[in-house]
């Protein structure tokens, strides 16, 4: 990770800054994670080609990035110019560099319907922060962190659906690190 400016650069539709915000808020403050967010390198983007600028940041200086897919990311021009972006870059990449976090039914039509997304709308912003931080950090020998003290409702949240089959794995627990799959059946326990 040592190559890179950023432990991670963020994607996303202005319209779902508060909740992206969030999340950013907690991977640096709680994860001290480098974190590129648009709106907190103004001074750095003025006067550059925000494409090509961008085209330099996802490709060059961020070990991965964080794709925030709602209905309207993938309704902008420009939002949908960062999402090719983001492809060419795994076009070229064996290892998996985008952590897809959706809204909704939103989904990237060039994404495999099987790839693991968290859902925004299940799961609790300090989840989020945390599975991201769990993935960026799962390389590390010294990760230690622990996971957020979270309700139980959000234990049962749905972080992953594999295509249209309906198998969907819960969060069932996640201390010490653990994603364990259960019934579909929400009505238990």
């Amino acid at each position: 990770m040592s190559d890179y400016k950023y432990d991670v650069g963020i994607s996303y539709a202005t319209e779902d800054e508060e909740y992206v915000g969030r999340v950013i808020k907690l991977l640096k403050e709680r994860y001290q994670l480098k974190v590129f967010f648009a709106p907190a390198e103004q001074g750095n983007m003025i006067g550059e080609d925000l494409l090509i600028y961008l085209n330099k940041v996802y490709n060059d200086e961020c070990h991965y990035v964080v794709v925030f897919i709602s209905e309207k990311y993938l309704s902008k021009e420009y939002t949908r110019q960062e999402a090719s972006i983001i492809k060419l870059r795994q076009a070229t990449e064996k290892q998996r560099f985008i952590i897809p976090v959706v809204f909704g039914s939103a989904r990237l039509d060039w994404m495999s319907k099987d790839i693991v997304y968290l859902s925004a709308d299940k799961t609790v912003e300090s989840e989020v922060a945390y599975y991201i931080n769990e993935k960026i950090r799962k390389d590390k020998t010294d990760f230690s962190n622990k996971a957020p003290n979270v309700s139980n409702s959000a234990h049962k949240s749905i972080i992953n659906n594999f295509g249209n089959n309906n198998n969907v794995l819960y969060v069932n627990n996640i201390s010490n690190s653990q994603i364990q799959p259960r019934t579909t059946d929400t009505n238990k326990s």
